[in-house]
């Protein structure tokens, strides 16, 4: 089982210069080796867990992505290590995306 710890005031600091917004930061909790860099645009609510986002994949075609969260809306939601959530119309209420 993961470890997850609170978000320090510089990771929310990056996150709200990444145009994020939470509607209470203190609901978001992180992995000890989190880092900001891949996610943009993203909306959270309620209680909120983050994996890493370290790994790039392959998309049919031979496009290159980058794990991360871009353009999404989480809720209540736990979103495990090199998941990526990309322009998400609808807002994710899974307990669980791995």
């Amino acid at each position: 089982m993961k470890t997850y710890r609170s978000l320090t005031q510089e990771e929310i600091q990056q996150l709200k210069e990444r145009s994020c917004t939470a509607v209470d930061w203190d609901e978001i909790e992180v992995v000890e080796n989190f880092k900001t860099d891949y996610i943009y645009h993203t909306r959270f609510s309620g209680k909120v867990r983050l994996g890493v986002f370290e790994d790039e994949f392959t998309l049919a075609g031979g496009m290159r992505k980058h794990s991360g969260l871009y353009h999404a809306t989480l809720h209540n939601v736990t979103v495990g290590d090199n998941c990526c959530i990309a322009v998400s119309y609808t807002h994710l209420t899974l307990p669980t995306i791995a």
